[in-house]
């Protein structure tokens, strides 16, 4: 069965805020620029049927929580029976309990969280309307402000049909940060806004006039207070909307959960967030989310009708699907570069970041090159944007070494592993993450993200048909298949198609891939046999383009290389079909993702390479092979029937299952057995951890417990299954 209490993400697009909310206890809350959730208490709770003075609420607060009214009361005069503090109160027998776990209900849907208990459903629906290339000739800055508006969308029904007295509804918050305390908003400024907000950042605000608000420092003072004067007690650290549904009838109340934070947000470069362009304060962003509230319905039926109509896919891919998209979200950032009071909103230049969940790190490029896939989907601009970033900013030139060598080999373009940390935007070439005389963590990846490079570029081009932007860097895309060749071999005549040099760039150290935190079988790039499928599908890739550019000597040079690439691999698999994971190193532990890179050529118009009867159909019967015998029980399957990307290591990516997964069934066309559906379930059950469920979407399982990448947008790569044909599933 599955578990009902795991926290969702569910995020403004391009805010890097989210409403988190679905572990017990406090644990979720309204967190913005946070590689974690804000662990603030979420109050939601229906008075019960049968007793005026006993609420019962979701399970997303401590009841043993401390009272900070002791803050202020000295030992002696607290301990004075004739205190008259009873009007901080309620009255006596107000209660509050947890319902009864066993009557809650959960949906979760692409764009929808549904909680249901006795006569309360709550529902927070996620912004999903398409965001409009704001670099288009005529941007359509009614969508945009749509799109970026910095709120989600909370519906709250009552069913008080059974009742024959008015009953009080409840959803409120307390801010986990001392000093910054709530507000109440119901003033004549905002006559139409009633609402608590935690300074000017965030809040939950409703334009219903039945709604009313009240602070204290519990919260039954505010569903019952002795004297309802007393819920503007602004020193009160917990807060909540009410609302009574008459007796006989049926209500829904709505709330914008909004956020809003001003002027320069990064450093490195100055940058806003690109809702600032339309809204000035967090009022506005609230009341125009209300205003807009049928749109965002709307858009959210779309996204969850599109999941509904993908029959091809069990319950359990479509929730972990569902559940990656909440968490992507929570992770993007809409930039606008430059000093938004020093420029017109013509002058400032659009920036997409996709921070990388609990690190924070600034559009990882291991993470862009996966991702991919579903922001082709929804927003391609943002692909070209990021592309063209790395372009601008962080690519550099390196010299090569072989093992033990100096620096002495000529190298090439590559790019860095990321764009910045923490908001703060690195130098010209630099990322955070990657340092010198290394051979593991923290190393660079000159050589996997020059392949990531050109394999988005292949990708997107042939998504978009971007032809302005392939005139652009025609020459740019020439100067990458000169580096990928020379960090094969410095003698065009002893090249064999894969990586042999380490960029200069590590010192004494070497090369390593994005499966970082992995063992040799993965994390080494030199003679990588999964770096070696990726490189030998961007010849693939370059070869097309170029062809397209109609530079023909350089794409015959990547044809070439494409073709040594391929004869090397065949001729490194054993009797079986089996290629070792390191190649010429004695490694031979089978890998699943050596058969990750073919999304590529499929997905970026050379389908034509991966034909079994084509000019690389030996290659294709080799990872075909390949794939079976990794597949096994003991080999790359852990006990529970979860996928183990190396079969020497117990460090397995959800989101590096998801799209080898996807290269199983639609690529190789391998048949989705029971096996398949017990993978599945184990990866649901990973992700439904009853501790480490905490982190929302997370990637890095040790055995199936979250252990790193926590809280992370790159489980979109199950996004591919909604191309997938259902031929291949049973």
């Amino acid at each position: 069965m599955s578990s009902l209490f795991y926290n969702v993400q569910h995020s403004p697009i391009g805010a890097f805020a989210s409403f988190t909310l679905g572990f017990r206890g406090a644990k979720g809350g309204l967190g913005i620029q946070q590689g974690r959730p804000a662990d603030e208490p979420v109050y939601i709770g229906l008075e019960s049927v049968d007793d005026p003075n006993r609420f019962e609420a979701l399970p997303f607060f401590d009841r043993d929580g401390n009272d900070e009214s002791t803050r202020y009361v000295d030992e002696d005069s607290a301990a004075e029976p004739e205190q008259d503090d009873h009007h901080l109160s309620a009255p006596p027998g107000v209660s509050i309990d947890f319902f009864d776990e066993k009557a809650i209900e959960r949906e979760l849907t692409m764009a929808r969280d549904t909680w249901t208990a006795g006569d309360l459903t709550f529902r927070v629906i996620s912004p999903r309307a398409p965001l409009p290339d704001p670099e288009a000739t005529s941007p359509d800055h009614d969508a945009l402000k749509l799109a970026t508006c910095p709120a989600v969308i909370v519906e709250i029904e009552v069913d008080n049909t059974r009742c024959d007295r008015a009953r009080r509804m409840f959803f409120g918050f307390s801010g986990n940060d001392p000093y910054s305390a709530l507000r109440q908003v119901d003033d004549p400024a905002h006559a139409d806004l009633r609402g608590l907000a935690q300074t000017s950042l965030k809040g939950i605000f409703s334009d219903q006039p039945e709604v009313i608000t009240g602070q204290a420092f519990a919260l039954e003072a505010v569903l019952r207070s002795v004297n309802p004067g007393n819920r503007r007690f602004t020193l009160g650290p917990v807060g909540a909307a009410l609302a009574d549904t008459p007796a006989g009838q049926k209500a829904t109340y709505r709330f914008a959960v909004a956020f809003y934070v001003d002027g320069v947000v990064t450093s490195g470069q100055d940058a806003t967030y690109f809702y600032s362009r339309y809204f000035d304060r967090l009022e506005s962003v609230a009341r125009y989310a209300l205003e807009h509230a049928a749109d965002y319905r709307q858009h959210a039926d779309r996204a969850d009708e599109h999941l509904a109509k993908a029959t091809h896919l069990n319950d359990d891919q479509r929730w972990q699907l569902a559940h990656a998209v909440h968490s992507y979200y929570g992770s993007t950032e809409f930039l606008d570069l430059g000093r938004a009071a020093a420029l017109s909103p013509a002058d400032r230049t659009p920036c997409w970041v996709v921070n990388e969940g609990e690190y924070r790190m600034m559009n990882t490029f291991d993470l862009t090159v996966d991702m991919l896939f579903y922001e082709l989907q929804q927003h391609p601009w943002t692909v070209r944007n990021v592309l063209d970033r790395f372009i601008d900013r962080y690519a550099y030139h390196d010299t090569l070494h072989v093992p033990g060598g100096e620096n002495i080999h000529p190298g090439g373009i590559s790019f860095t592993h990321d764009q910045g940390i923490t908001n703060h935007f690195t130098p010209v070439g630099m990322s955070s993450y990657e340092l010198a005389d290394l051979h593991g963590c923290f190393s660079h990846m000159s050589c996997e993200q020059l392949t990531n490079f050109v394999c988005c570029v292949g990708v997107y081009l042939e998504h978009t048909h971007d032809t302005d932007w392939l005139t652009r860097h025609t020459g740019l895309l020439e100067d990458c298949l000169v580096s990928l060749c020379n960090r094969d071999h410095p003698d065009p005549a002893q090249r064999n198609g894969i990586m042999g040099l380490d960029s200069s760039r590590t010192g004494s150290g070497s090369e390593i891939t994005t499966y970082d935190s992995l063992d040799t079988s993965l994390g080494q790039a030199r003679n990588n046999v999964y770096l070696a499928v990726k490189s030998w599908a961007s010849y693939l890739l370059l070869e097309h383009l170029l062809t397209t550019a109609k530079r023909p000597q350089a794409a015959q040079a990547a044809r070439a290389q494409a073709q040594r690439t391929a004869d090397t691999l065949v001729s490194s698999a054993d009797a079986q079909g089996r290629l070792p994971a390191v190649l010429f190193e004695g490694h031979d532990a089978p890998i699943i993702p050596a058969i990750e890179g073919i999304v590529f050529p499929y997905l970026a118009g050379r389908r034509d390479a991966l034909d079994p009867n084509g000019p690389y159909a030996a290659l294709v019967a080799v990872l075909g092979k390949h794939i079976d015998a990794a597949l096994q029980p003991g080999v790359c399957l852990f006990d529970d029937g979860g996928w183990k990307l190396s079969s020497t290591s117990i460090n397995s990516w959800l989101s590096k299952i998801y799209l080898c997964q996807y290269v199983y069934r639609e690529i190789l066309g391998k048949t989705w057995n029971d096996a398949g559906h017990a993978s599945d379930r184990a990866h649901v059950v990973w992700l439904q951890h009853p501790r480490l469920s905490y982190w929302a979407w997370s990637d890095q399982m040790h055995s199936g417990e979250a252990r790193g990448s926590r809280y992370y947008p790159r489980g979109v790569t199950a996004a591919l299954w909604l191309t997938e044909s259902s031929a291949t599933t049973i």
